[in-house]
């Protein structure tokens, strides 16, 4: 007996086009998902100031208001944000002008909290004006029963280039 091999011309191709089509399914119902998990907090856009109101900072510090308009109480969250010299751009750090930083709180549903990060111990100078900071977003939010919403992407922040 002579066995024969069936060759499906075109099969392959209809495989790879199917493969590709569920991925694009797949990533688009995991962009779905983010959007649908809105933040838990609403952040005002941040100002930079040359003097604290907390002892926070000595040189320069940013401010920003955070609303917690969640359901569970709020213990801390981790933010990024540019820092630039002025609108026009340069950068006043030593290293890289992108800051993370870690803010605690103790923010209960439906409170408004006023909180200070600060600038002093990357910078290059002490500043005579107030930098520019962009696109400020909170990139974790950490709550007191010991889950945590994120948003990696920044697809939610306070302010941008274009701005």
């Amino acid at each position: 007996m002579k066995t024969e091999t069936v060759k499906f011309p075109g099969k392959r191709k209809e495989y790879i086009k199917l493969g590709m089509y569920m991925l694009v399914v797949v990533f688009s119902m995991v962009s779905c998902r983010q959007m649908l998990d809105s933040p838990p907090v609403v952040v005002s856009q941040p100002v930079c100031l040359l003097s604290s109101e907390h002892d926070t900072f000595q040189f320069a510090g940013i401010s920003f208001e955070c609303c917690n308009i969640g359901s569970k109480t709020v213990s801390s969250m981790e933010v990024s944000f540019l820092v630039f010299i002025s609108e026009d751009g340069g950068n006043p750090f030593f290293g890289s002008n992108v800051v993370t930083s870690d803010v605690s709180m103790n923010l209960a549903s439906g409170v408004s909290g006023l909180f200070e990060i600060s600038l002093d111990s990357g910078l290059a100078f002490i500043p005579s004006e107030p930098f520019f900071i962009d696109c400020f977003y909170v990139r974790k939010v950490h709550f007191s029963d010991g889950s945590e919403w994120a948003d990696p992407l920044g697809i939610y922040y306070a302010g941008s280039m274009l701005s």
